[in-house]
């Protein structure tokens, strides 16, 4: 019986070590810590970064770590905004992914090249998932053209690489990727 106890200990002990990374990490992917944004009627969640000074906002229907292949947010310090993106795919098999196109039904497209040493991979303690997650600044061109390309109803987006992965974003995606955009430039 004590052996158990022991072994169990070790057990959850072990667990705790492996993902407190993730336990106890803030981060801006995830909706902890953020509130809603005063005056947005509750489209925007926003959280600040005391340590440096920034708030973080995001669309609130980003607001969990969800495997959506595109998300933005931005940054803000004393009234000065900055736009980021994050390409995120997450499965069973890897991509590798090095490149990123978004294209709409017209035929308008946007790429963005990715370095491997820019990007997070990861592999899930649980059920064998991988996620690879790019975070980035946005140009003021890639703003104009992106915001544009959303004006469509239909937008592509494929994640090329050793592997590829294309997505239809659904109408809901799209409407809060303008929402965003749309906040930003105000």
């Amino acid at each position: 019986m004590k052996k158990h106890s022991v072994l169990v200990i070790a057990l959850i002990a072990i667990l705790l070590i492996g993902s407190c990374g993730t336990l106890f990490a803030i981060n801006i992917y995830s909706s902890s810590g953020y509130n809603q944004k005063e005056g947005t009627e509750g489209k925007f969640l926003e959280r600040y970064d005391e340590f440096q000074q920034i708030t973080w906002i995001q669309h609130q229907f980003y607001d969990t770590e969800s495997s959506e292949p595109l998300r933005l947010y931005i940054g803000e310090i004393k009234g000065k905004k900055w736009l980021r993106g994050v390409f995120r795919y997450h499965g069973r098999d890897w991509i590798f992914y090095d490149e990123v196109i978004l294209i709409d039904s017209k035929g308008n497209r946007l790429s963005w090249n990715v370095e491997s040493y820019d990007k997070k991979n990861d592999v899930s303690h649980w059920g064998g998932y991988v996620t690879e997650t790019y975070d980035f600044l946005l140009s003021d061109t890639d703003v104009s053209t992106l915001y544009n390309i959303l004006e469509d109803e239909t937008v592509k987006l494929r994640m090329v690489g050793d592997n590829y992965r294309d997505y239809k974003l659904e109408p809901e995606r799209i409407t809060a990727l303008k929402e965003i955009l749309e906040y930003y430039f105000k």
